[in-house]
């Protein structure tokens, strides 16, 4: 029987066109299929990296030259350097107290205002420059005071500037508010403790100068002076002299006269208090001590224990207030006030 079957079977390489179209159709599938198969184009990149990473290690490898020596000579030990060992320079924590002078008028700077006793005869004068402060302008004829600028203390006058002019030196200083015979003057009763804490404060400022073979020639209440905040300041620009010993009577010189209301020694001798009674045994002790010792004797004594310095401000405002009232009063008010009640 024949079959009416017929069949439809086409293969590409019997039909041209039918190839043609199926190579055609490949061209239009969508690129962003990222279907991958077994033995695909994945497994060949793996093949070729595996070949390439095969050559490469076959490939035998050059030695690296090697660094060439450096012509250098090894000092044994205790060999001598023969360069010099680098020095460091550093700045003193202090202020430049050292600057040239000036040669011209201190008073394109500074306003004069008026005469003043501090340990000497002194302008207190401001700067004319904002921000302005006080200052104390003290005139010189000599220029002894410039050794004296190489050891500046909290204690004793800072040099801020030196001024020549007209054949004399002025030395622009510390504003102090009031002197210590000033202080001494007034009708507030000093007790012990003021007199510990400013004899302390001059203390320091003597061992200081001591420390350069210096001393101070005339030292009584009339040099020592005060800021306002307490601290004391020892006028000392033409009163210093060179000497090989650091005597403390001077010191006891300054703290007899605060015990006795600014009367002074009456003698070279040794200190002997009017009223002992109205002080310590450290008190009489220390002047005994301090009549014929050294600094360095005195230096641990009990007397001068450390005491804060602003225990004498109210004694330092009183006396500049007294000062002020003195010069604005008329006579015909101090008459009135000698009167008795």
């Amino acid at each position: 029987m024949e079959s009416k079957f017929n069949r439809k079977t086409r293969f590409p390489g019997k039909d041209q066109d039918l190839l043609a179209n199926f190579r055609a159709g490949e061209k239009n599938v969508n690129a962003n299929r990222r279907t991958r198969f077994p033995g695909g184009s994945d497994a060949q990149k793996i093949l070729l990296l595996e070949k390439e990473e095969s050559r490469i290690e076959d490939i035998p490898e050059e030695e690296a030259p090697a660094p060439s020596r450096l012509p250098l000579r090894i000092n044994p030990p205790n060999a001598v350097s023969e360069r010099p060992i680098p020095t460091t320079n550093t700045k003193s924590s202090q202020p430049d107290q050292l600057s040239s002078i000036q040669v011209g008028s201190p008073w394109m700077s500074y306003v004069s205002l008026r005469h003043l006793e501090r340990g000497g005869q002194v302008t207190a004068a401001y700067t004319r420059k904002v921000p302005v402060h006080m200052v104390a302008v003290k005139k010189l004829l000599s220029d002894n005071f410039m050794e004296l600028r190489k050891f500046p203390h909290e204690n004793l006058l800072a040099i801020m500037e030196v001024y020549r002019f007209q054949g004399a030196f002025f030395i622009i200083t510390d504003y102090t508010a009031a002197t210590l015979k000033q202080v001494i003057a007034i009708p507030l009763t000093l007790e012990e403790l003021h007199i510990s804490a400013t004899c302390r404060q001059v203390f320091e400022a003597m061992q200081h100068l001591s420390r350069f073979g210096m001393a101070h020639n005339k030292l009584d209440s009339s040099k020592v002076l005060f800021t306002p905040d307490g601290c004391v300041k020892l006028a000392h620009f033409d009163e210093c002299r060179s000497t090989e010993s650091a005597a403390a009577r001077p010191l006891g010189v300054i703290a007899i006269e605060m015990m006795q209301n600014g009367i002074p020694p009456e003698t070279e001798e040794k200190f002997v208090l009017k009223h002992p009674d109205r002080w310590s045994p450290e008190a009489s002790n220390f002047l005994e001590v301090a009549s014929w010792g050294t600094l360095k004797e005195i230096q641990k004594h009990r007397f001068l224990t450390h005491v804060s310095p602003t225990v004498i401000i109210p004694f330092i405002y009183y006396a500049s207030w007294d000062t002020i009232e003195s010069l604005s009063m008329k006579p015909s008010d101090l008459d009135t006030l000698s009167l008795p009640v």
